[in-house]
């Protein structure tokens, strides 16, 4: 076995994962107020994101499903938003390599996003830092949709890259006549 372009893509994504790893440990992006999860607790979540990120390209919805889970646990115990950019990364791998038509189109997807931030934007929690879980839950959520959209986005732009080269490509006379 030779070093295939696959499995220098999944090479790339253990320093990814390690990177996405060390990102809820940023004082910037923990609550305020510390003391309501320890970093025990923190380490975890992102030791089981770490993980499950190293191999996003060889089982996608899996590991996407996994490390969404972990972002909404830690949510839910206020660790804070820092691993949907985690859960997002983990969800471009599903959107690129998804099969069958699209349920909704890249430029509704982003659309809905851009709405939602501009919302986000004027109603959001201005009146603490961070906002609370509810301004942080539509923050992972329009993460989760901008990725979305720019992974079926790619997704449809190969399609159409593939369908194009497949009509330009002459083919060969049939053997048979």
């Amino acid at each position: 076995m030779g070093d295939t372009p696959f499995r220098r893509l999944v090479m790339l994504d253990v320093p990814a994962a390690l990177g996405f790893a060390l990102l809820p440990h940023v004082s910037a992006l923990r609550p305020a107020g510390g003391g309501e999860v320890g970093d025990g607790t923190v380490g975890l979540l992102s030791l089981s994101v770490a993980l499950a990120l190293a191999a996003r390209r060889l089982w996608p919805v899996p590991v996407f499903g996994c490390v969404l889970t972990t972002a909404c646990v830690a949510l839910a115990v206020g660790a804070g938003p820092a691993l949907f950019p985690a859960a997002s990364y983990a969800l471009y791998a599903v959107a690129t390599t998804r099969s069958g038509p699209p349920v909704l189109s890249a430029a509704f997807v982003a659309g809905l996003c851009a709405a939602g931030a501009a919302l986000l934007t004027v109603t959001g929690g201005q009146s603490q830092q961070g906002g609370g879980k509810a301004v942080q839950t539509v923050f992972g959520l329009l993460v989760l949709g901008a990725t979305w959209a720019a992974g079926s986005a790619v997704r449809e732009r190969r399609e159409s890259t593939r369908r194009a080269v497949g009509r330009r490509t002459p083919h060969p006379p049939d053997a048979h006549h």
